[in-house]
């Protein structure tokens, strides 16, 4: 093998922005911009039809600048790439529109002017000449002059690998020969020199992998380099990839990186596994190489978007913008791959070459069609300002491309200087100390503002946290959740530790929370607290779809039959029982206006709601064991997401119908651990439960039968409503809020039959009454009103002019009410503090259920009580810088010891009965 020049490379970070966050979108980079269209950011919800710039080169993050929209644009679509020519953009087609299918435009592509910010749609000279049809996931490639390349792609079914070139001069569609089998989508295109490069994909069932085709333009006809895509001796089989020329100091290489491997049993609304390696092909030697980067590198992710660009020194990078985790989690980071060149002679394979290790895999066989001369070392400023191969047969003579079009072939241009690293990096080092300050500034500002008191207000949230962008950021203050919710940046410190922490937690009347709480446990551990980098389960704030139109949903509701069958297991089921949001007759009403029949009365809003409510319910069974449908798992989410978007477009009305949804979606996110979007239902729901009167209660009376219907309703809502209640008592614990429901205006009776869950004859899993069935609830309701009375203690603690006296008189009164109740609870099920009561076999699903959850509420509510003890002593340790220094009075210190070893046991018997019961939680206790 003769001396080869390899190429190194080194990752680079651009920015991270929330508005960029996304999967299938076109990216393109012309000059030192780069410019992102389309996506989605949920499955099958494409993003909006904006275009985000992102300048490279710049030593600070300024994230992405969102261009207004133009009156003529392209529709939001997924999986439709672009190429560029010059300074335009151009796409076709994509997946779209009301019901998510390729988007049909006879041919048209959508150019765009980056200049100008115009689009212009150019359509086919001739529109009865064949053309390619509306398709996603396909390759787009381009000459850089006036030929644009199509190929492959999913249209409405099935795959396709037809080839297709579009002159835009002419505005003519040429159909070329068919790339070799199988049909496939998800797969790269190259343009170079003259050859087309096509690899990888996914044909329907497996990915693609182990040939390089390539076909020769002027024969007009396709060859094949074979390798093995065993990650060793060639790249692995993937599709959402890419493929992309880059040329490193006069010698050209193909990179492939990245890349789905195995696809998901979800199909499109999961993540399968994905690649994070690059390859680099030589096109003169046919030699795979894989590059290996240290230090700071990319997620690895699929159906992202790449393109090549020059930077200042006029040397090729390849940019990358996000794409689709494996955790299933769109990624919106903008990434830079710069190369290098150095030479190596054959012993050195391989060997470690700084920051980079490069493997020499294999010598492939020359392919039929030769490979045309490389380009020079400097562009010509012609094929420079066209951003094409500048090729030269002779260094002497012009290029090919000047020489065609009889043009000047000469490099007048200045040569820009290249920008120095160690200059860059320090400027870097000195912004990033000018930001932490700022933040240090800040906080320090917040926590005098706010005293050593944390604010017990906190805000709902319905983002995902993002990095606290760099000043002067760019990005689009818009936000896509339902619900218009302030930036992460813009919340106080301490609110944001309340809602991870909750907000009462002291030592010797000190807010842990505070400076002196800090200052405190510096003293005891020797460390800085960091208790920004906690988190409570499921306090991160979670993710809310974008809000997108019930009338331009794409997503169906599975049949009649099917979703009959799903209710009709739950309403049967102990799970009614336990959250019963539908009930068995009413529940018809709904379905029937779902799905309405030819000659059924036209109401579209409350067909919107009953479609809402229908789908909210089908991602709530979702949740529950024993009810799992094989099919119905692989759209849960689906649902959900879905039933998000409807919200802002039913909110308005207070019904039955939309409490019953938004119950059903606070119920599927809190088994799905996301406590933060739960509770920003949460306000909604106790909105409109008020609204409907659940709050009063209903005796039952005789009535004419017409009215029967009426009472039943009656009876549901105020089911609906101990739900409320419920939820908004576990909440406002939680995070240290105060309730929404409380007996100042809320009529407690409670329904009869309660009791009947610990009657020995109460019936099993297997043994369900009838539909009048009494309604058991997730919790005790007795419990949820004590839970009332600690709330409001627990916020009452913030009061700085509450006693000593006061804290405790108030502790032991909800001590004994708490006692009182447990002595209440039948002897089987009487929680203990020190251990667990074993279950009876003559216990149910229900009543197993309840005994577990009555003891673990009974540990949980000791230790909020008895922990809130520490509130006191605040005077006494007011004389010393720590509150260690201070020394509190016998009586009260004995109180402290007392509380401590109640709250420190109860947590110990909580640890232990998971620890002696392992399957606990796999044993469809709480769903």
């Amino acid at each position: 093998m003769s001396a080869s020049q390899l190429p190194r490379a080194n990752w680079s970070r651009i920015t991270s922005s929330k508005r960029l966050y996304r999967s299938s979108q076109a990216v393109s980079a012309i000059g030192q911009d780069v410019y992102i269209f389309g996506g989605e950011l949920v499955p099958r919800q494409p993003v909006d039809n904006r275009v985000d710039v992102v300048t490279l080169g710049n030593t600070q993050d300024h994230g992405a600048q969102t261009l207004s929209t133009p009156v003529n644009a392209p529709s939001p679509r997924v999986g439709s790439p672009s190429t560029d020519i010059g300074n335009d953009l151009l796409l076709f087609s994509g997946r779209g529109g009301l019901e998510m299918k390729p988007i049909e435009e006879k041919g048209a592509l959508w150019r765009y002017k980056v200049s100008e910010n115009e689009w212009d749609l150019i359509e086919p000279a001739d529109s009865s000449a064949s053309f390619p049809a509306g398709r996603s996931y396909h390759c787009l490639a381009s000459d850089g002059v006036s030929q644009i390349y199509l190929h492959s792609g999913c249209p409405e079914q099935d795959r396709l690998s037809d080839f297709w070139v579009f002159d835009l001069e002419k505005r003519t569609w040429t159909e070329l020969a068919s790339a070799p089998a199988p049909a496939r989508g998800g797969s790269s295109i190259a343009f170079l020199a003259g050859n087309l490069y096509r690899m990888n994909g996914f044909d329907g069932k497996t990915e693609q992998g182990g040939t390089l085709d390539v076909y020769n333009i002027k024969a007009g006809d396709w060859s094949a380099i074979q390798f093995k895509p065993d990650g060793a001796e060639g790249p692995e089989a993937r599709s959402v990839a890419t493929l992309l020329p880059v040329s490193v100091q006069s010698k050209t290489y193909l990179i492939t990186m990245f890349g789905e491997r195995d696809p998901s049993a979800l199909g499109h609304a999961g993540a399968g596994k994905m690649l994070s390696d690059v390859w680099a092909f030589d096109v003169e030697q046919n030699i795979w190489q894989m590059v290996e980067t240290a230090g700071d590198v990319p997620a690895a992710r699929g159906w992202f978007d790449a393109d090549v660009t020059q930077d200042e020194a006029v040397d090729d990078i390849v940019v990358v913008h996000g794409g689709l985790g494996e955790d299933n989690q769109r990624l919106g980071d903008v990434w830079a791959l710069r190369f290098s060149r150095v030479n190596l002679k054959d012993s050195d394979f391989p060997m470690e070459l700084g920051h980079v290790k490069l493997h020499v895999i294999a010598k492939i066989p020359t392919i039929t069609s030769g490979i045309r001369a490389m380009p020079p070392k400097r562009a010509c400023d012609v094929c420079f300002q066209r951003k094409i191969q500048c090729i030269k047969q002779n260094t002497d003579l012009p290029c090919e491309w000047c020489s065609d079009h009889d043009l000047e072939c000469a490099v007048k241009r200045e040569p820009q200087k290249k920008t120095d690293s160690v200059s860059a990096i320090l400027g870097e080092v000195q912004a990033l100390t000018r930001r932490v300050v700022e933040l240090e500034t800040a906080l320090g500002q917040i926590r005098s503002a706010h005293g050593s008191s944390v604010d017990a207000a906190s805000s709902f949230s319905g983002q995902k946290d993002t990095p606290v962008s760099g000043s002067g950021t760019t990005d689009s203050a818009e936000t896509h959740s339902p619900f218009h919710i302030s930036p992460q940046a813009e919340r106080p410190a301490a609110r944001v530790l309340g809602q991870c922490f909750g907000q009462h937690w002291y030592f010797k009347g000190i807010p842990i929370l505070s400076d002196k709480g800090r200052k405190w446990m510096l003293s005891r551990t020797g460390e800085t607290s960091s208790l920004e980098n906690f988190h409570l389960f499921g306090s991160q704030p979670g993710f809310l779809p974008s809000a997108s139109n019930p009338h331009q949903q794409g997503l169906e509701l599975p049949d009649r039959q099917t979703t009959e069958t799903i209710l009709g297991s739950y309403l049967d089921s102990p799970w009614q029982r336990i959250y019963p949001v539908l009930d068995p007759v009413l529940v018809r009403e709904t379905i029937a206006l779902a799905y309405p029949g030819p000659e059924s009365a036209a109401f579209p809003h409350r067909q919107v709601s009953a479609k809402a409510c229908v789908l909210a319910s089908l991602s709530m069974v979702s949740r529950f064991k024993g009810l799992e449908d094989p099919l119905f798992p692989l759209r849960s989410d689906i649902y959900a997401d879905a039933v998000q978007g409807y919200l802002p477009y039913i909110l308005n009305d207070t019904t039955m119908e939309i409490l019953q949804t938004i119950l059903m979606l606070q119920i599927y996110r809190m088994l799905s651990g996301q406590w933060e979007n739960a509770t920003t239902l949460h306000s909604f729901a106790c909105r409109i439960v008020y609204d409907l009167k659940g709050h009063r209660f209903h005796p039952i009376t005789l009535v004419d039968p017409p009215n029967l219907h009426d009472q039943r309703r009656h009876e549901h809502i105020r089911s609906l409503f101990w739900l409320c209640y419920i939820f908004d008592k576990d909440i406002s614990i939680r995070y240290g809020r105060p309730p929404s429901l409380t007996r100042d205006y809320c009529d407690l009776t409670l329904p009869e039959g309660l009791t009947k869950i610990y009657d020995s004859s109460s019936p099993g899993s297997s043994q369900i009454e009838n539909q009048e069935a009494v309604a058991y609830f997730p919790q005790d309701l007795h419990l949820s009103q004590i839970k009332e009375k600690i709330c409001l203690f627990r916020c009452s603690l913030d009061n700085s002019s509450l006693s000593d006296g006061e804290i405790l008189r108030h502790a032991r009164q909800l001590d004994l009410d708490l006692e009182n109740w447990r002595l209440s609870i039948p002897v089987d099920y009487r929680p203990k503090l020190s251990d667990h009561p074993p279950f009876q076999p003559h216990m149910s699903f229900l009543q197993r259920r309840r005994c577990t959850h009555l003891q673990l509420e009974y540990h949980y509510l000791t230790t909020v009580i008895h922990t809130a003890v520490r509130r006191c002593g605040a005077a006494y340790t007011m004389t010393g810088s720590l509150p260690d220094e201070g020394n509190l009075p016998e009586d009260l210190h004995s109180v402290y010891h007392s509380s401590s070893d109640l709250s420190l046991e109860a947590s110990r018997t909580t640890l232990q009965m998971f620890k002696n019961h392992e399957n606990l939680l796999e044993e469809d206790i709480f769903g």
